[in-house]
């Protein structure tokens, strides 16, 4: 099998990876952002209504494929050591951008309730974007491993160029 075939295959099934990845977790990852909401409002959100998950979002997962095929492609070549810890600084980095934005968006919309019993907000299920939340925070979360890999890649580039005799 020849090196490119490989990479193709290696992309494809990294970028299945994720968008399994987000079918099967999408129920996890929305009670974890409604639970960052709870924390950074100290508990301010009532839901209610019927707790059905229809995420029919294309952009949800193509987000999750892209940046499991991101992480891949941008951590093959680094040892197991800097790998870790450039899969460390990405977690962090989408975790707390997650609960960033839920602070700044909880806190606005306990804010901005003007009928709300005792400052508890209710709301519906569904009312939360959990796909931006989560979106958003995967995109910052890996835009520093991103801009790693492209500054390296051009410094390859510029290193491996054929030097010419001038004679």
């Amino acid at each position: 099998m020849t090196k490119n075939l490989s990479n193709i295959l290696f992309g494809l099934f990294s970028f299945l990876t994720g968008v399994l990845i987000a079918w099967f977790t999408v129920g996890q990852v929305r009670q974890v952002i409604r639970n960052f909401y709870q924390w950074t409002t100290g508990n301010a959100f009532q839901f209610h209504g019927k707790h059905i998950i229809i995420n029919l979002d294309p952009i949800y997962y193509l987000t999750f494929g892209l940046a499991v095929l991101t992480l891949w492609y941008c951590l093959k070549g680094l040892t197991l050591n800097r790998a870790i810890i450039w899969t460390g600084i990405s977690t962090i980095l989408i975790i707390a951008t997650a609960v960033v934005y839920t602070w700044i968006d909880g806190n606005l919309r306990v804010i901005s309730c003007t009928m709300c019993d005792d400052g508890i907000v209710s709301l519906h299920w569904n009312d939360l974007n959990y796909n931006l939340v989560s979106e958003l925070s995967l995109l910052i979360g890996l835009t520093p491993l991103i801009i790693r890999t492209i500054r390296k890649r051009k410094k390859s580039q510029h290193t491996t160029k054929p030097i010419r005799n001038a004679g």
